[in-house]
C-alpha cells in the first residue's frame, strides 16, 4: 500500500514510456557500434521522445513539434503526468539540457513525409 503519495513509490505512465524510449536507443546503441541516433515521436510520444533524449547517452538529436507539448499545467497532468516537473522548469529546462544542437522544436518537427 503507497497512501496518499503513490507517485513517490511507483513510477507514472509517463516515466514508463520514458523508460521505454530509453531502453529502445540503449539497445539501438548496443547494436549499431554506438552510431548516432536520431529520436523521433509522434504526437504525445514526441514529449517522451524529448524527455528520453535529455537522459540518454545514445540520443543524439531529437525533434518535437510545439503543438504536441502540453503548454498548461492541466495538459500535463491529463497527457504527460510527470510530478514537479513544471516546478523545475517544465519541458524549456530539459530542451535546454539538449540545445542547441540535440534538439529542434519548431512547427511541423519530427512529421513523418
Amino acid at each position: 500500500k503507497t497512501g496518499n503519495f503513490r507517485d513517490t513509490f511507483v513510477p507514472t505512465d509517463t516515466a514508463y514510456r520514458v523508460q521505454d524510449v530509453l531502453s529502445a536507443t540503449a539497445w539501438l546503441g548496443e547494436r549499431s557500434g554506438n552510431a548516432p541516433i536520431n529520436v523521433a515521436g509522434i504526437g504525445k510520444a514526441q514529449v517522451w521522445c524529448v524527455l528520453a533524449a535529455a537522459l540518454s547517452r545514445n540520443a543524439t538529436t531529437t525533434e518535437a513539434d510545439p503543438a504536441n507539448i502540453p503548454q498548461t499545467d492541466a495538459a500535463w497532468v491529463s497527457d504527460a503526468y510527470l510530478p514537479s516537473l513544471q516546478t523545475l522548469g517544465g519541458i524549456t529546462t530539459v530542451a535546454a539540457v539538449l540545445a542547441p544542437e540535440r534538439i529542434r522544436i519548431a512547427p511541423g518537427a519530427g512529421v513523418l513525409k
